[in-house]
């Protein structure tokens, strides 16, 4: 039948007012979840978004000529939209997620985070707008409701939430579902109550491959499956959900050995100093070595530090702004002597401050804001006397950094024996902590990845396997062996930053590194043993022949630890692969049991089945000849307990369609 242009237009503006109507529900709560939240990141997103989905739900609604199109172009849309939630979820920090729940619930919540949990919400939104279309204006509320009251109990930790969507989503199911369920008989309850379980099921059994598999020693995540975080820190890497710094959120310190070193390039302060320095900017420091990392020192208020109204003496200054979105402390170099805070605007009140040290940095109760201030005086940088070697944090009983921590093997005592010196002074001292320096650099390669196993096997791994990781691994290799030596040392995290040639940079999280200071003639020295890092110039002072760096006899890897390391690597291996097997099983149990709980939707399986084995033999289906004509030629090659099978099957499906009286008469 051609179209009129009157016919087009009325159904233009059909579809257009139809299109703005299911828009508003949309698109309205989570621009208003958005502004809440004050959210940071690009509005044509979820315009875009929302609007395609809606267009496409509305044309496969009211367009018939093209509606096989239409629909794969909608599913396929939609999937690429939670493929894009999945990814963001997948790459996202847990420690920047874990701060930010905190500044919601502080009502303080701003930034791509708020910005990333409100396209979530839109995704929900779009879908509830979807049903009304498809399912009435009652089922659309429900699952706005829905969505509505999980968003909230997931921002604010609310258990009657939780409770309220989940009986929301099963009213929604029956609700979308009523007119197949007459509810007379103990059956049809069976059969509802069947349905109803079966989706839920699929989603937790669906998820049952992402549960951590947690390591026998520590509490590490590690999801089976892929991790797409590489190829998002190539496509995207000022991406704020890819932050993951070390002392960053709660969970999340450079005292952790992590499999792999994810570290953006988005800025966290801007810097302004001496020009053409490298600086050290501390945050932590870590005196006990246990089987699961680095234990951070106790602090105490240093009385050298204060915060003052202003910097009055004549002394450099170094600026820090923070430009980041949520840290909650302010790093110090090691010869800052004072500070001064700035709020970020006159009407932001300033933070308390919980601790401020050389060791820790200033250390807020909560996040501080985006623009906070401090303003650092700087002594006089100092060195050890006829070196080039920089005094580091001067602070801390040497006695508390002795201890060497865990070593089943012995094999790091072994190998510390190479250098150990006849007598323990202050010239034999530095030339160790040179000569192991050296060692370390040279002998050992930088790489952000390593290969998995037990945290607490982490060091003996990069020593006596791989030979390679990330400034963690360096520094607590050249700490660990320094106090097998009866040396104190001890391990500094913080932001290592070139300053150019004004004096100005910004310190990203590519930034963030990892040293160790050794405490020499009553001062700490910073040593950097990190490949590539700028402490590896020569130095003045000359290394004794009988020290020079040399590769020591490695101890054999039979040992009990690498044996259960091994074994632990084994037993995961097969927990991953007997979990796919066994979820697709259950999956098909579940399935069969979901078909066979409504008896019509079994019967339509079943014949649905067997038209496309007939049609594979050449026999047209069903939708050409009848259902009659159909069952006949099928018949007439057919034998046994499949004709009386199908002879029932389609008998049932000509009652459930036309009646029990006229089924006999229709074909």
């Amino acid at each position: 039948m051609p179209l009129n242009k009157p016919w087009l237009r009325s159904f233009l503006l059909r579809s257009l007012l139809l299109w703005i109507v299911l828009l508003l529900p949309a698109l309205g709560p989570p621009i208003l979840l958005a502004y809440f939240l004050h959210a940071t990141g690009p509005l044509w997103i979820p315009l875009v978004w929302a609007s395609v989905s809606i267009g496409l739900a509305v044309l496969m609604k009211t367009q018939n000529a093209a509606k096989r199109f239409i629909k794969i172009t909608s599913f396929l849309w939609l999937g690429l939209g939670l493929l894009l939630i999945m990814v963001l979820l997948n790459v996202s920090r847990r420690s920047l997620a874990e701060v930010w729940f905190l500044m919601v619930r502080q009502g303080r919540g701003r930034g791509f985070f708020s910005y990333f949990a409100s396209l979530v919400y839109g995704f929900m939104t779009v879908v509830s707008s979807m049903l009304i279309l498809y399912y009435g204006f009652i089922a659309g509320t429900i699952t706005l409701m829905m969505v509505s009251l999980l968003t909230w109990a997931i921002l604010f930790s609310q258990t009657t939430g939780f409770v309220g969507a989940l009986g929301m989503g099963i009213v929604l199911f029956i609700v979308m579902n009523i007119q197949r369920f007459r509810l007379k008989t103990i059956r049809h309850l069976l059969s509802l109550a069947g349905s109803v379980c079966f989706p839920f099921g699929i989603v937790v059994l669906c998820l049952a491959p992402l549960v951590p598999i947690f390591e026998t020693q520590g509490t590490d995540i590690s999801l089976p499956g892929i991790d797409v975080t590489p190829l998002a820190l190539q496509l995207a890497p000022t991406l704020p959900l890819l932050m993951d710094v070390p002392g960053y959120g709660f969970d999340v310190g450079v005292s952790r050995f992590s499999n792999r070193l994810d570290l953006t390039s988005a800025p966290m302060f801007e810097i302004e100093g001496p020009p053409d320095q490298v600086i050290y900017l501390a945050s932590a420091t870590y005196q006990l070595r246990t089987a699961d990392g680095w234990a951070e020192d106790t602090y105490i208020q240093d009385p050298r530090l204060m915060n003052g109204a202003a910097l009055t003496e004549p002394l450099p200054v170094l600026r820090l702004r923070f430009v980041g979105e949520y840290y909650d402390r302010f790093p110090l170099p090691s010869n800052a002597s004072r500070f001064m805070v700035q709020a970020a605007s006159p009407k932001t009140p300033l933070l308390s401050i919980t601790i401020a040290t050389l060791q820790s940095g200033i250390r807020f109760d909560s996040p501080i804001e985006q623009g906070t201030l401090v303003e650092v005086a700087l002594s006089k940088t100092e060195t050890y006397p006829e070196t080039a070697i920089e005094l580091g944090i001067q602070g801390g009983d040497p006695v508390w950094y002795l201890n060497p921590g865990p070593d089943p093997s012995g094999c790091i005592a072994r190998l510390a024996k190479e250098w150990r010196p006849g007598t323990i002074d202050t010239t034999t001292i530095l030339a160790v902590a040179k000569a192991v320096e050296m060692y370390l650099k040279k002998q050992y390669g930088y790489s952000k990845k390593v290969q998995g196993g037990p945290r607490s096997l982490a060091l003996e791994r990069f020593l006596f396997e791989e030979k390679q990781g990330y400034c963690l691994h360096f520094a607590s290799a050249f700490v660990v062996l320094l106090r097998q030596l009866g040396i104190p040392a001890r391990i500094v995290e913080g932001f290592r930053v070139q300053l150019d040639g004004r004096g100005r940079d910004l310190i990203r999280g590519t930034d963030a590194h990892a040293w160790a200071e050794i405490y020499i003639g009553g001062v700490w020295l910073r040593f950097d043993p990190t490949p590539g890092s700028s402490l590896i110039e020569p130095s003045p002072y000359r290394i004794p022949a009988a020290l020079a760096p040399s590769r020591p006899a490695e101890p054999a890897v039979t040992t009990g630890a690498v044996a259960n390391r091994s074994f632990a690597d084994t037993d995961r291996f097969w927990q991953i692969v007997l979990i796919v097997p066994v979820t697709v099983l259950i999956l098909l149990v579940l399935y069969q049991i979901y078909c066979r709980g409504d008896r019509r939707r079994y019967v339509r399986t079943r014949l649905r089945r067997r038209v496309l084995q007939a049609k594979r033999r050449g026999i047209p289906g069903p939708e050409l000849t009848g259902w009659l004509q159909w069952q006949q030629r099928v018949l007439s090659v057919s034998e046994g307990q499949k004709v009386r099978d199908l002879e029932q099957l389609v008998q049932e499906h000509l009652e459930y369609h036309f009646g029990p009286n006229l089924s006999s008469r229709k074909h």
